[in-house]
Formats: C-alpha cells, sequence, structure tokens
C-alpha cells in the first residue's frame, strides 16, 4: 500500500510528518488531508484571529503530490 505524509501548515507554525501513514491512493490520502485540517479547525473554533491552514500531502518519494487548504474567519456585522 503506497506511503504519504502530511505536513502541517498555519500561520505560527509548520509540522513536518516524518512517519507518515499507509493509504490505499492518491484520493484516500487527500481524503485524510481534509479529515485532518477539519479536526484542526475543530480544536480552533475558539480562536479570535483568522485561522489559515493547509496540509501537503507528499509520497513515498518525498514529492507534493497534493495540498489542502482552510481558511476560517468571523466578522461581527454591526
Amino acid at each position: 500500500m503506497p506511503h504519504f505524509f502530511f505536513d502541517i501548515h498555519d500561520h505560527e507554525l509548520s509540522h513536518r510528518d516524518e512517519e507518515g501513514s499507509e493509504w490505499p491512493d492518491a484520493a484516500s490520502a487527500q481524503d485524510q488531508g481534509r479529515r485532518l485540517l477539519a479536526d484542526i479547525a475543530r480544536d480552533e473554533v475558539f480562536r479570535h484571529d483568522p485561522l489559515h491552514l493547509s496540509v501537503s500531502i507528499r509520497d513515498d518519494q518525498r514529492r507534493v503530490v497534493a495540498t489542502c487548504a482552510l481558511s476560517l474567519a468571523s466578522t461581527p456585522v454591526v
């Protein structure tokens, strides 16, 4: 089964995945990248500043094969 690495980035820090995990194909790895973003956003829901996240998905040759991104912001209407 193919091996993929999920590097997480936001405007404050980055985490490079050195272990990776196995997924049936690149489409499944992209699905996992979107799930990771949703999980992180859920944990950060009470932040008051905008949240800009991305995940770079690398294959077993360490080449970026996909990216997923999510931005979350709220503006009060006065």
